[in-house]
């Protein structure tokens, strides 16, 4: 039995841009959310790119535990680090 997870988005709404876009206020962003099964934690992992320091990237991780206490580191990565644009551009549909 198949599960429609997409709430009506569209399939090219699933991919970050490949290349700096020209609208000075773009934004975008990618976020896993993680939950063990057991309630033992939830965890979330969030890489985001804005302008006009779109090279730039922010990650997040954030953990967070049953008895009320969370977890949060914040990083900002330069695009040395990403993924190379020929990996990061394969199957790209924007």
């Amino acid at each position: 039995m198949a599960i429609d997870l997409t709430s009506g988005l569209a399939d090219r709404r699933e991919y970050v841009f490949a290349e700096r876009p020209d609208t000075p206020e773009m934004r975008d962003a990618a976020n896993v959310w993680l939950e063990e099964t057991r309630g033992a934690f939830g965890m979330r992992i969030g890489v985001e790119a804005d302008m006009p320091d779109w090279d730039s990237h922010d990650v997040w991780l954030d953990i967070a535990f049953p008895d009320g206490r969370v977890s949060s580191v914040r990083s900002t990565v330069t695009s040395s680090l990403a993924v190379p644009r020929s990996s990061a551009n394969a199957g790209n549909r924007h």
